[in-house]
């Protein structure tokens, strides 16, 4: 099912998540969108990546879905794609590290 979101949800969801809000597109179950993870949400994806990598993905999908087709959240293929863009989701910063 593909799923059509106005400007103004957009809008809503920003100021409801100042921190992020993200579409991610897919072919087969169109954009689904989510918010950046909070830091116990984060804390529990990691954890559960320890165990299943697709974990990550399920996690974050699980606890920061705005809209979408919820199908996307059991097809392992989809889930396999979301996972290098959590970085993205994340805004990883890059972090030098000098020895002394």
């Amino acid at each position: 099912m593909k799923t059509v979101v106005d400007q103004q949800q957009i809008d809503k969801w920003k100021s409801e998540h100042p921190e992020g809000v993200f579409r991610l597109k897919s072919d087969k179950y169109g954009d689904i969108y989510i918010h950046t993870p909070d830091r116990p949400t984060l804390g529990f994806a990691m954890s559960a990546s320890r165990e299943d990598p697709l974990a990550m993905s399920e996690t974050i999908l699980e606890n920061c879905w705005l809209e979408g087709d919820e199908k996307i959240k059991t097809d392992k293929g989809a889930l396999m794609g979301i996972l290098p863009k959590i970085d993205e989701i994340l805004e990883v910063k890059a972090i030098e590290v000098e020895k002394l």
